[in-house]
This record gives C-alpha cells, sequence and structure tokens, in this order.
C-alpha cells in the first residue's frame, strides 16, 4: 500500500518553478563580499572612506558608506583594509568568559572573587585585543606601476 500511495504522489507532483530573478545591481566582474563588515579605504589623493564592502573585482569595487553607495576604481585605491575592533570588544569578551566559568561556581563563590576574575579575564581580552586589532589588507596597489627616483648621501 505504501509503494502505490508514493507512486500516486510522485505521478500527480508538478515541476517547481522559481521567480525570475531580479536584474542584479552589482556589475558582473564585481564579487559580493558578505562577511567583511567596515573597511577602510585609503585613496591615491590621500583621502579616506569608510564604509562596507559590497563588492570588489578585477577593476573597481562598491562601498557602501553613509549616505551613498560608491563605485570606485581600483587604480584609485592605494590599500583598503578591514576596520579595527572596538577596544571594548575584547574586554567584553574576556569578562564575558570570565562570568560564564564562575556561573558554575553558584553560591559557593564570594563576590569578590567573582568580580576579581571577570575583571582579570577583562583585561587579558583588551591587552589580546589591543596587541591584535584584525585589521587585515584586504587589496594592495601594485608598486610597480609607480615610477620613483631617490639617491642617498651617507657619511
Amino acid at each position: 500500500m505504501r509503494i502505490v500511495i508514493f507512486v500516486v504522489v510522485l505521478a500527480s507532483s508538478a515541476t517547481a518553478w522559481a521567480q525570475a530573478a531580479a536584474p542584479s545591481t552589482t556589475p558582473s566582474d564585481c564579487w559580493p563580499s558578505s562577511h567583511i563588515d567596515t573597511v577602510v579605504v585609503r585613496m591615491t589623493d590621500g583621502t579616506v572612506r569608510r564604509g562596507s564592502l559590497l563588492c570588489l573585482g578585477d577593476q573597481s569595487f562598491s562601498l557602501a558608506e553613509k549616505s551613498r553607495i560608491g563605485r570606485y576604481e581600483l587604480r584609485e585605491v592605494q590599500h583598503i583594509r578591514k576596520a579595527a575592533d572596538p577596544v571594548w570588544d575584547g574586554a567584553a569578551k574576556g569578562a564575558s568568559v570570565g562570568l560564564v566559568l564562575l556561573a558554575f561556581c553558584g553560591r559557593h563563590c564570594p563576590g569578590e572573587v567573582i568580580l576579581r576574575t571577570a575583571l582579570g579575564y577583562g583585561m587579558f581580552g583588551l591587552a589580546i585585543d589591543a596587541i591584535d586589532t584584525h585589521t587585515d589588507t584586504i587589496y594592495r596597489a601594485s608598486p610597480g606601476k609607480r615610477v620613483a627616483a631617490a639617491f642617498r648621501v651617507g657619511f
């Protein structure tokens, strides 16, 4: 009986059709970048732009700034870096680890021990976050395209 029901359901099913894809707002040569929240872009003219990196391609990139979405050429860019984490982020994570560890202690631990442990782990997290700010470079202009001349005189 189960086989008959399976065959009837399978035979009566229809093909599913998805909706037509909406036209893309990003150019075909720009690959979406959803894993990077905030970036700092240093342009060749010395200006700095901040925003979310929407897509990055071979020749250009799109950046969602505060009031607009801008499309820039990579030849106008010195480098693109991830924005640094806030300092309080590491301290909050460290203190929360200390508090979670002490949650298993229950009422056997005095409040002073809990506060000291949370403060210690918070300072440890702050130190780690200060050492590594997570400002990875996403793009750097190739230095081979620039021409520079210099000489050195030494004694």
